[in-house]
């Protein structure tokens, strides 16, 4: 009978490219994986798949395994995950994100998502940048925009955009702005990782200004306070309750309302591996209803 521990790793392996990266992905070490599909060739008696110094691919006969064991795995999962939802989700759930949008938006639905299912735990990590996921054996990262690599799934839960704003007495000081040209004659608070040049649309019309960095800062309190001290007009997120706060209280004036910058994508991003855990399908799911 198949083993389905060795067509684990051998599939995580031809989905990952490499035994290190399939071996990080699963918690294996390399040696570990290697020796899965080693002795999976053996029991079928064919390789499965070409070693060299360079590159890792798989033969005509591992082509077929994967197909099939990838469909063998999922029908594996679809039954394992009905099994565990008549006891419940349990286990520990590891997540990564900023401080800022894990305090911020994350903590309710993660609140709302733990009380429905009282025997999950919950490590949540946050920071201002964030974490490798394979590496650190992170469950789910929450990420601004898609990740750069194309070996990590990624799932989009939700979209932000960027609004540009100032207090008061620099609107006055600098004129209200009528079109995104008007925006260089400010000074600007820019956090690290927005991108400038800025294109900004409003219907079929585009421009793309490049702003005038007074300061330049990933810390975004710092980056609201600089802005409410008047040292220059920033791009903050439609998501920050502070923001929303000062701009209904009058504090920060919206600047180009008829204008907007293109949508961040909000992803839910996870390690390279076939098999999913049913705990974080789940929370996909109902992060990705809860912040649509």
């Amino acid at each position: 009978m198949l083993d389905l521990v060795k067509l684990t790793s051998f599939v995580a392996v031809v989905d990952a490219g490499s035994f290190t990266a399939a071996g990080k992905a699963l918690g294996l070490t390399k040696a570990a994986v290697s020796a899965h599909v080693r002795h999976l060739e053996d029991d079928l008696g064919c390789n499965l798949v070409v070693r060299s110094t360079r590159r890792l691919a798989p033969t005509e006969a591992g082509e077929r395994l994967h197909a099939a064991g990838s469909a063998l795995l999922l029908e594996a999962e679809r039954v394992e995950s009905q099994a565990k939802q008549q006891m419940g989700l349990s286990g520990t759930l590891r997540i990564t994100s900023t401080n800022e949008y894990a305090s911020t938006v994350l903590t309710p639905a993660l609140a709302s998502f733990l009380r429905a299912h009282p025997r999950l735990r919950l490590e949540l990590h946050g920071g201002p940048s964030l974490a490798d996921v394979v590496a650190e054996r992170f469950d789910l990262a929450v990420r601004f925009g898609r990740p750069a690599s194309s070996a990590l799934r990624a799932t989009q839960l939700s979209s932000f955009r960027l609004l540009p704003l100032a207090i008061p007495e620099l609107v006055s000081r600098f004129g209200v702005p009528t079109e995104p040209n008007d925006l260089l004659r400010y000074p600007w608070v820019l956090h690290r990782a927005h991108l400038n040049p800025t294109t900004w649309r409003r219907g079929d019309e585009v421009r793309t200004v490049t702003l005038s960095a007074r300061v330049v800062s990933d810390v975004i309190d710092a980056n609201r306070r600089l802005a409410l001290e008047g040292v220059g007009a920033i791009l903050g997120a439609d998501w920050r309750v502070q923001l929303q706060e000062d701009i209904a209280a009058g504090r920060l004036v919206r600047l180009l309302p008829e204008w907007s910058l293109p949508a961040i994508p909000i992803y839910a991003v996870r390690p390279p591996s076939t098999h999913v855990p049913p705990k974080v399908r789940a929370l996909i799911q109902y992060l990705k209803d809860a912040l649509a």
